[in-house]
């Protein structure tokens, strides 16, 4: 094909050189006259060769690449026929297990995270009662006003602070406990696994998508996973520190006296927020992983059931 465009081109070459009088010998208007007809009737068929060649090298790319396919395909057909079933069961189980032992882990850690947030947000109340609701002689007062409100606001905004803070290091300890959990697992055999399947199917690029979930999970926790201002859905969480902070603002523009009274009941209010916001990260996070670690078992239960067809597809001799 190449040889026949050669030869077009090189007449149309020929026929510009003797239409732009390059030959002096050849000048006669009728020699000119057929040269314009010949290179008019060959240019279309330059054009016409030309896109047939690209059509026709389109088309043997697109055949050679189902070529490829279908060999990657029937390849992967032979890794999940001639992998052992109890490498794909042990997998199974240890993802099981670790299902199993994360609903748990959530429940346990998540009670002792609550538990330690209270224990330390009732310490911080009881220590600033014991300094600024006593009067000179040790006895206990209703209320404070004025100087002693403005100490007491001072060192309670600081200790609001440090309580918001220690909260977020409880929280993100015990995030360290369920990802631990996962880490458990061997993530790269799964990826491996994941590659025996055809990612041109829906299955394919179902448990693709679940790989990079899974990978970006355990290597991006700092920015995503471990972030206690956010859900896994991006959700932003409002710190601890910006309720404090409109609370203190509220006494101190207060005319009036505080009453202990109510500082223990907005210490109430806060161990109730703590609660429902320690519940709220934990079970969002440990969710996130109890999805993941179930794609993982879909997985398996279909590399299970595709083994099965391909042994009976593919000849013993051909393993």
């Amino acid at each position: 094909m190449n040889e026949y465009l050669e030869i077009f081109q090189k007449v149309v070459q020929s026929t510009d050189g003797l239409l732009e009088d390059r030959y002096h010998s050849l000048e006669s208007p009728e020699i000119k006259r057929s040269a314009l007809k010949l290179r008019e009737a060959v240019l279309p068929q330059i054009v016409e060769l030309k896109l047939f060649a690209d059509q026709f090298k389109q088309s043997m790319q697109e055949c050679f690449a189902e070529l490829d396919h279908a060999d990657h395909v029937w390849e992967n057909k032979r890794r999940i026929s001639k992998t052992s079933q109890l490498v794909f069961w042990q997998q199974l189980g240890e993802i099981s297990g670790c299902l199993s032992r994360l609903d748990q882990i959530t429940c346990t850690y998540e009670a002792e995270a609550i538990n330690k947030a209270q224990e330390s947000l009732n310490i911080r109340l009881k220590n600033l009662k014991a300094k600024h609701f006593k009067d000179a002689k040790g006895n206990q007062k209703e209320k404070v006003g004025w100087d002693e409100k403005k100490r007491f606001l001072a060192e309670a905004q600081v200790e609001l602070v440090k309580q918001s803070e220690e909260i977020n290091a409880i929280v993100d300890q015990s995030l360290d406990v369920i990802l631990q959990e996962i880490q458990s697992i061997n993530v790269e055999i799964i990826r491996t696994h994941i590659k025996f399947l055809d990612s041109q199917t829906p299955e394919g690029k179902k448990f693709k998508s679940f790989s990079l979930e899974l990978v970006g999970l355990l290597h991006e926790h700092e920015s995503t996973f471990k972030k206690v201002s956010h859900l896994s859905d991006g959700t932003y969480l409002a710190s601890l520190n910006q309720l404090y902070k409109c609370v203190i603002a509220e006494w101190t523009h207060k005319m009036s006296d505080i009453w202990w009274k109510e500082v223990e009941d907005y210490g109430n209010i806060i161990s109730g927020v703590i609660e429902k916001r320690i519940t709220l990260i934990l079970d969002d996070k440990g969710k996130l992983v109890q999805i993941l670690l179930e794609e993982a078992i879909a997985l398996y239960n279909t590399l299970l059931e595709l083994q099965t067809q391909h042994q009976k597809e593919i000849p013993e001799k051909q393993l």
